[in-house]
């Protein structure tokens, strides 16, 4: 589908952050509260080459969104957690 050894530019931005705290909305998971925070626009950017992406992807969404987890009074989610809520997201629900 692409040459061999393309890479992908990724940037994420998320705004309106200042205040918020993170939760979990479907139960699933246990997190406790007071992980707030006081930044108003966190962006992230990366670099990956197709094989990354395709073979390691809850690494490829850990480099971008583990940035973002830390400005949350530098809340770190595990590793396991990147493989298991993309699991969870790639189910097929018909």
């Amino acid at each position: 589908m692409f040459e061999a050894g393309y890479e992908v530019l990724v940037e994420c931005t998320w705004t309106g952050l200042a205040g918020r705290s993170l939760f979990v909305h479907n139960m699933r998971r246990f997190m406790p509260g007071g992980h707030v925070t006081t930044a108003q626009t966190v962006t992230t950017r990366a670099k990956f080459s197709q094989q990354v992406v395709r073979e390691l992807l809850p690494d490829t969404v850990k480099a971008m969104t583990h940035p973002l987890y830390e400005h949350f009074d530098f809340f770190t989610p595990s590793d396991s957690f990147y493989s298991e809520e993309l699991a969870e997201m790639t189910k097929n629900r018909f």
